[in-house]
């Protein structure tokens, strides 16, 4: 083939800053989606710290409170009080056995309609199981109080609001 001549079929063969500046852009994208897949997942691992450090805040409040009525066995005082604090928390179960691990109260956050696909699969992908906090009396303890997250209620918020932009 002569210089200047276009090859068969008539199309130029493209030039080395077209194909540099081609490849150039396809790194720099790589990298952008690298650095954001990195971040997300950073983001949810500390997001899921918090979460468990949360429930676990919220499980020594609780025990705290319900120490007199364990000591008692009141499942009445129990039930209610366990109901009032945990309603008010990222709370999807709580369970308060007594030293012989018989139940004295138990409850769960009623299901909802509202949860949307993405605060349900994010809300597994930060579940913290099942946390387990003694109920102490004069440093004794008295009983167990096991608690599942429920940080579905976080995650949708957050889902909305990503959608509301």
């Amino acid at each position: 083939m002569k210089p200047g001549s276009r090859p068969a079929g008539g199309r130029q063969r493209p030039t080395l800053y077209s194909t540099l500046r081609r490849i150039h852009l396809g790194v720099a994208l790589l990298a952008v989606c690298t650095a954001g897949l990195s971040l997300t997942a950073l983001g949810f691992a500390a997001l899921r710290v918090y979460a468990d450090h949360n429930l676990r805040l919220v499980a020594r409040s609780i025990s705290y409170t319900l120490e007199a009525p364990v000591v008692f066995r009141d499942k009445v005082a129990t039930g209610e009080t366990l109901a009032v604090i945990a309603a008010s928390e990222d709370v999807s179960r709580a369970t308060v056995l007594d030293l012989d691990n018989r139940v004295l109260a138990d409850w769960q956050r009623p299901a909802t309609n509202a949860e949307t696909a993405c605060g349900t699969r994010s809300g597994e992908l930060l579940s913290t199981g099942v946390i387990e906090q003694p109920i102490l009396h004069d440093t004794q303890p008295v009983g167990t109080l096991r608690m599942t997250g429920d940080p579905s209620n976080r995650c949708s918020s957050c889902c909305k609001a990503r959608w509301a932009c």
